[in-house]
């Protein structure tokens, strides 16, 4: 349904997506077990992770937009700009190779800056003002939390998010490993004869046992 709305969508909005999935040039030797996986998702469903779309290139995971996210969790801003500026193997450009090269130690105070400034190309729009602000504001820790600051909101808010949906992931794996899909109390759950914009609930076993909790029956919100 689309339709015009009062106000913007925010995070938090969205309560779903809906996908039509086609699998081609199945091996003839694994086509048997196809209708098995099916049911299997059709009764137990799936983990729902979060993709690596929304940790950026999956080349690099010391690097990448999450671990930034978490040095700016705990405050340490310094780390989150050597994270930024640090050589990564996700790193294509040889001109940004090149800068990348000259935070390789890891110590900002024997960097020069304005080479880096001009060694990155223009669209690695992120790196520049981190440098520029370094240069106007120096490299100690109020340094770099106000070279940080000089990245739009919109990106930190990404980075932070990014690591909260890799901290999501790997809690749904311990949870699975440890209980397996079975409903525990606390899980938060949906009955599956509900639609997606019914609120989810608490799961409470022994309200379930009286008839009152929605049966075994519920997804995982």
């Amino acid at each position: 349904c689309v339709a015009s709305v009062k106000r913007p969508l925010r995070p938090g909005d969205l309560l779903g997506n809906r996908f039509t999935l086609v699998v081609r040039n199945v091996p003839a030797a694994s086509r048997a077990a196809v209708p098995a996986a099916i049911e299997r998702v059709r009764t137990t469903g799936f983990i729902n992770y979060f993709g690596t779309q929304r940790f950026g290139s999956p080349r690099d995971e010391k690097t990448c937009g999450a671990q930034i996210g978490k040095r700016l969790l705990l405050g340490d801003w310094a780390g989150a700009v050597l994270l930024l500026l640090k050589p990564s193997m996700a790193e294509t450009n040889q001109r940004a190779q090149a800068a990348r090269a000259l935070f390789a130690r890891g110590n900002l105070q024997d960097v020069d800056l304005e080479e880096a400034i001009a060694l990155f190309p223009q669209e690695r729009t992120r790196e520049i003002l981190v440098l520029k602000a370094l240069v106007r504001f120096g490299v100690a820790e109020e340094g770099c939390r106000r070279a940080i600051m000089a990245v739009p909101h919109a990106t930190r808010a990404l980075w932070v998010h990014s690591y909260s949906s890799l901290i999501w992931n790997q809690m749904a794996t311990l949870r699975v490993q440890r209980h397996g899909t079975a409903l525990q109390a606390g899980d938060l759950v949906r009955p599956r004869d509900c639609d997606a914009s019914t609120t989810p609930h608490l799961w409470d076993p022994t309200a379930a046992a009286g008839g009152g909790g929605g049966g075994a029956a519920a997804a995982a919100a």
